[in-house]
């Protein structure tokens, strides 16, 4: 019963994660992301690999490849714990099985998530997001997938 909770709890607070992330209006998202996005900035001036004089082209460039990496990222974790709620089922004997499961899963998730940005201000839905949301949860399923073929060689051997 134990090694069932834990997953489906942890699969919960992702789900709620992607939620409150999708319930910002477009300004509070793009000040957490414009966090991060100076902080890239800053690194990356101190490397040498942009100029001192920053250019409103670099950081909208910038910007929005944080935004597409949190949207992989969240999504990836969701697929992490997606995997391990499938795996401790016992109910699929293969790891296509669970990979399918896991992709359809955060395929449904990310069209859920996308269609509540329709009513959160200055927000819309994207059919790209829903790909690299998607993409991100298919990652996870793979390489859970591994880590669980691994685990079980492991034990028996």
């Amino acid at each position: 019963m134990r090694k069932k909770v834990i997953p489906l709890f942890l699969t919960g607070i992702c789900l709620v994660m992607i939620f409150l992330f999708s319930s910002q209006s477009n300004l509070q998202s793009n000040e957490v992301s414009g966090r991060f996005s100076d902080f890239i900035y800053l690194m990356a001036e101190k490397l040498g690999c942009v100029s001192a004089k920053r250019s409103m082209t670099q950081y909208i460039q910038v910007n929005y490849i944080i935004r597409k990496c949190a949207h992989f990222t969240l999504f990836f974790l969701l697929g992490i714990c997606l995997s391990l709620l499938f795996f401790s089922t016992g109910r699929f004997s293969h790891e296509k099985q669970i990979t399918r499961m896991v992709t359809i899963a955060g395929l449904f998730f990310s069209c859920c998530d996308e269609w509540h940005q329709m009513f959160v201000s200055g927000r819309t839905p994207s059919f790209r997001d829903v790909c690299i949301d998607t993409a991100g949860v298919f990652v996870a399923a793979l390489l859970g997938n591994w880590i669980f073929r691994c685990v079980n060689r492991n034990r028996q051997v």
